[in-house]
Formats: C-alpha cells, sequence, structure tokens
C-alpha cells in the first residue's frame, strides 16, 4: 500500500502524476504543513523537500501573477534579495511518482531544486517577461518568508522558470509552421528586418538579405512560429543546429516573444548562430540567455561583417 500525504497544488499535481503513470496510492492532507511531502511505501518512508515550489494555485509566484493583472506595480515584502532556487510543480510530482513506484530511493529525504539560481526580484521579472507585462516593483516593509535554498547535494529539477511559468502564463503559443504559414513567416521577417533598415550598410546589403527573408526552404530547415490568439507574431528557423532569421513583430516587440522561440529553438537542438554587427537588441538578448561570441568564427564581407554566437550553458526548457 502505497499513502502520499501532500496538501494543495501540490498534492493535485502529484494525484495527476500518479494516475498518469498508472501508480496506485492514496493522496491525503498532509500533516506537517511545511510544503513537504511524504510517501510511505510498506515499511520504507521518503520525504519529498521541495525548495519554492510553483504553479497554478500556489500562494508565490502565481499570486504575484494575480497582482500583475490587477495593480499598476508588485508589491514585494522586504527587498526582494532572498536567493531562491524556483522548481516547477510538475518536476516536484514527478520525483514523488518515481518514489511511490520505487523507481527512486525507497527511503531518506530528497531535496528538489529548481535550475534557476535567483533573487526573489529576479524571478518576479521573469514572471512579468513571460506575461508580456511591465510593473514596477516595490518593496515594502518585513522579508517574504520563503524555503531557504537547498542543500549542495539537492536534485536539480529540469524545468527552467522561464519555461514552466510559460506552460501556463504565456499569451504567446509556440509550434512549427507548416505550408500555409509561409507567407505569415515571411511578412513577419520582413516587417522586423524593415524596421532597422537604416542599419544596414548599404542598400545593396539590405537587397540581399530581404531575398534570403523571403525564402522559407522547409524542406531543409525547421521554421517555428509564434502566435497570440491565432494571429502569428514572431518566427524563427532551424538549420541543424543553427538559429536563422529570428524575427517578431514590431507592434509586440519588448513582450518576451523572441526570448520565448530562442527557448524552444534551444529545446530542439540549437547551439550556434550567426548575428550582424549592428544588431544591437538581438545580441544583448543572446548574450543575457547564455550565448557568447566566439571571436575565431567571425565572417567579413564587402560591407558588413558577420558575428558567431555559441551556446555556452546546457539550457533545459522541457
Amino acid at each position: 500500500m502505497v499513502v502520499v500525504e501532500s496538501d494543495g497544488f501540490v498534492g493535485a499535481a502529484v494525484a495527476y502524476e500518479l494516475g498518469q503513470r498508472g501508480v496506485e496510492a492514496d493522496v491525503v492532507p498532509a500533516t506537517a504543513g511545511d510544503g513537504a511531502v511524504t510517501v510511505t511505501r510498506g515499511p520504507d518512508r521518503s520525504v519529498v523537500r521541495p525548495s519554492w515550489t510553483y504553479g497554478p494555485g500556489d500562494r508565490g509566484l502565481f499570486r504575484f501573477a494575480s497582482m500583475a493583472r490587477r495593480l499598476p506595480v508588485l508589491i514585494v515584502s522586504g527587498d526582494g534579495g532572498q536567493a531562491v532556487r524556483p522548481v516547477f510543480v510538475g518536476d516536484v510530482a514527478a520525483v514523488v511518482a518515481d518514489v511511490a513506484s520505487g523507481a527512486r530511493l525507497p527511503s531518506g529525504t530528497i531535496e528538489v531544486a529548481g535550475p534557476d539560481e535567483l533573487t526573489l526580484d529576479d524571478a518576479l521579472r521573469v514572471l512579468l517577461a513571460v506575461m508580456g507585462r511591465r510593473r514596477r516593483l516595490v518593496h515594502l516593509g518585513a522579508r517574504l518568508r520563503l524555503p531557504p535554498p537547498p542543500d549542495d547535494g539537492a536534485l536539480v529539477a529540469p524545468t527552467r522558470l522561464r519555461a514552466g511559468l510559460a506552460r501556463f502564463l504565456s499569451p504567446f503559443v509556440v509550434r512549427e509552421a507548416g505550408p500555409a504559414d509561409e507567407p505569415a513567416v515571411v511578412a513577419i521577417r520582413l516587417a522586423a528586418y524593415g524596421a532597422i533598415r537604416d542599419r544596414y550598410p548599404s542598400e545593396r546589403s539590405w537587397v540581399g538579405h530581404a531575398a534570403e527573408l523571403a525564402s522559407v526552404p522547409s524542406e531543409t530547415s525547421t521554421v517555428l512560429i509564434a502566435e497570440e490568439l491565432g494571429r502569428a507574431v514572431g518566427t524563427v528557423a532551424l538549420l541543424g543546429d543553427h538559429v536563422r532569421f529570428l524575427a517578431v513583430d514590431p507592434t509586440v516587440q519588448g513582450r518576451g516573444v523572441a526570448r520565448l522561440l530562442m527557448d524552444e529553438a534551444v529545446r530542439r537542438g540549437a547551439r550556434r548562430l550567426s548575428t550582424a554587427t549592428w544588431m544591437a537588441e538581438a545580441r544583448r538578448l543572446y548574450e543575457s540567455s547564455g550565448w557568447r561570441e566566439n571571436p575565431g568564427l567571425v565572417e567579413h564581407y564587402d560591407d558588413f561583417t558577420l558575428l558567431t554566437y555559441e551556446l555556452t550553458k546546457t539550457v533545459t526548457t522541457t
């Protein structure tokens, strides 16, 4: 007989995960009230102790999301400098299901932490970026009481904060484009790059690049498209592990679409990209996401220079 003691939104996620795997267990309310999940499997008793858990129905990040929808500012208790390792509720549920099924350590304590080491303010900025909202953080009073960061030996869950939040909070959906999407893909590319046409070193450079932008060779590349309420607003292409033609409709720039597309490209194996020296905004995005310029892979043409960026850290966005 397997008994799982867990409360609230974590308990609901655990029950769902157990059902999906066909693991028979009784999920009952926890008695400790400290966020830990207890699994009793025959004579063995395990405790899964997650760090700051987030997901629909939580009293933390999703509560701030509700505030961001209703107020022009986010009110944060304390200075926002607390160290946090947000862990997605689905990852916690997966660990609990592993224990309940006997696939993981049968007894003892398992600490689970998210892969991102952040401050509370950092986590809230990621939340706002995913939601496409701009809100000022207002710090008041004593610090918010949060679970302490886990020990160095904690199990690191795979889902990064941005990807976990995007599953529920992002107004944008990313999918693979098909032949019927080609006109929208080309239109977004030409609008995005056309908005910075004056940065191109010559008219010839622009005309040559525009011709490339208008070509969508689906047989040799994978093209992704981002939509908001069914309207195409962004796109990126993958040629092997190389990112090409990242573009966002100028009307939605600044709302996290480019980062969402890049996250999905990385999940699909992207590890290299090329960008022109005058693409300052794009270069800031890449560098803030773990991409670094490789000075040994610079391409010089008649009137412009292409820089090569490579991903320098493992990014998991499952």
